[in-house]
């Protein structure tokens, strides 16, 4: 590799630690800081909650129309774009003056996130040889990782120290820097360009619309059911719209001349295998934060900030094997890091069947610890994988769909995990009730795991037999 390339990736790598360092660290931030931001703008809790609802809501229902136009425009001005609106988002929600303010600063923040979520992995596939690319990844995602860890500590200081608005205006520098280092990348390559209108005529706007309708009411219709139970207005109707909107979807993209995503593509089991095992390791681990917390404060009696100390056990394990798990992946091949990452999770969910009732510090914090490097060894093989599965022209697309598969998993983990702790909990009080919740929702996170590695397994013998089949055809 010739310096001028060597160089140029550098400055890409550092433009995404940047991007998606502060996309993870205000989430965080935020989210903590949420009783804060209701005190300060004087709105109901559920009011204040649509700073959390709303930002994830864009991140979610724009993917698959950004990662489209990260193909046809260039997934660089997109992410590009995206540190831009995120930038702008986060000086409207410092200068807020009333709560309809910060919440539509916190919707271009969504936006932004979105376009560089989007466009994240599309960058790395065009940027990079693709045996780099879980070395890149567990760099990046390790640096994302450490801004939600950082964040709710961080917020915790600004909001009883400083001030609220600061927890936006820390984004402001860190946006600067990752866009300056991209732009200086764009600068520095010579691509052909076309027309914009040439550009705007392959986008599917049809399909981008009926995409942001799925994939708003599913997230909506997932949160809704964690809350509020089955509503027949509520959560019934926004899941009819999901399946409006999907079965139009499906007939709009048969028929598009330029469609927003390649139906065929699906026929891969390989695909469709690897999109699963994202979904559901998003589900696990958001079973683990949701039932893990409960357990803590009241079962074993800690102090919430004290949970909250122990629960950075499982997010810093996450982010420091995340980079050894890259470079695994690309010396070993996904495949086999997947697998052991998958008999991890279901080793240690079952042994935690067997936790004392009353449990020491360490001994918790060794059962995060090892959720943790086996949640890293699953996303970051997994994603290599399915991004390597992008056909040429769709990277945008596929690296919307990896993210995609956060969201919705995360929905559906929310959704079902609290639905198994409330029935372990019913008709028990107290620390019995919080026992109870945790046997029955770590039996979730079980069969999870089990469900993990047998479609890793059976990955492993679709793809061997068909890499046998197409020697045996060549030879």
């Amino acid at each position: 590799m010739d310096k001028a390339a060597q160089s140029s990736q550098t400055v890409i790598t550092i433009s995404l630690m940047l991007g998606l360092f502060v996309s993870g660290l205000d989430t965080s931030i935020v989210n903590i800081m949420l009783p804060t931001l209701q005190s300060a703008f004087q709105v109901r809790a559920d009011q204040i909650m649509m700073l959390a609802t709303m930002y994830l809501t864009m991140m979610a229902a724009l993917q698959l129309l950004f990662g489209r136009c990260a193909d046809i425009f260039d997934a660089a001005m997109i992410f590009l774009m995206g540190i831009f609106l995120f930038m702008l988002g986060s000086i409207g929600c410092a200068l807020s003056l009333s709560f309809g303010h910060i919440l539509s600063g916190r919707v271009i923040q969504g936006i932004g996130g979105a376009m560089m979520a989007a466009s994240f992995g599309a960058l790395i596939l065009s940027e990079f040889p693709r045996d780099r690319i879980g070395s890149i990844l567990g760099a990046v995602i390790m640096v994302m990782s450490f801004g939600t860890i950082i964040g709710p500590p961080l917020g915790g200081y600004l909001a009883q120290h400083i001030s609220w608005h600061w927890a936006f205006i820390i984004n402001i520098p860190l946006c600067l820097l990752s866009g300056a280092a991209l732009a200086l990348h764009l600068r520095s390559r010579a691509r052909p360009r076309r027309s914009f209108q040439e550009n705007i005529k392959q986008l599917d706007l049809p399909g981008g619309i009926l995409s942001i309708i799925m994939f708003t009411t599913l997230p909506l219709g997932l949160v809704s059911l964690a809350k509020n139970g089955w509503h027949p207005l509520q959560t019934g109707g926004l899941f009819g719209l999901f399946v409006c909107s999907l079965i139009l979807f499906i007939a709009v993209e048969k028929r598009a001349e330029t469609p927003l995503l390649q139906l065929a593509v699906f026929r891969d089991r390989s695909l469709t295998m690897l999109i699963t095992i994202k979904v559901v390791l998003f589900m696990a681990l958001n079973g683990i934060l949701v039932i893990f917390p409960f357990f803590l404060t009241r079962s074993v009696g800690m102090s919430p900030s004290a949970a909250g100390m122990l629960m950075l056990a499982n997010a810093g394990a996450m982010a420091v094997v995340t980079p050894l798990a890259g470079k695994l992946t690309d010396r070993l091949g996904g495949s086999g890091i997947m697998t052991c990452g998958s008999l991890g999770l279901l080793v240690i969910s079952s042994s935690a069947f067997i936790l004392p009732g009353s449990p020491s510090f360490i001994l918790l914090a060794t059962v995060l610890i090892l959720f943790g490097a086996g949640f890293a060894a699953v996303l970051i093989s997994s994603t290599a994988m399915l991004l390597e599965c992008a056909p040429a022209g769709q990277e945008g697309v596929f690296s919307a769909m990896n993210s995609l598969t956060m969201s919705v998993g995360g929905s559906l983990g929310l959704s079902l995990f609290s639905y198994l702790y409330a029935v372990g909990a019913a008709g028990k009080t107290g620390p019995v009730a919080a026992e109870g919740g945790l046997v029955t929702a770590l039996t979730g996170v079980t069969v999870c795991a089990a469900l993990l590695l047998t479609i890793a397994v059976i990955y492993i013998t679709t793809t061997n037999a068909a890499a046998k089949a197409t020697t045996g055809t060549r030879s």
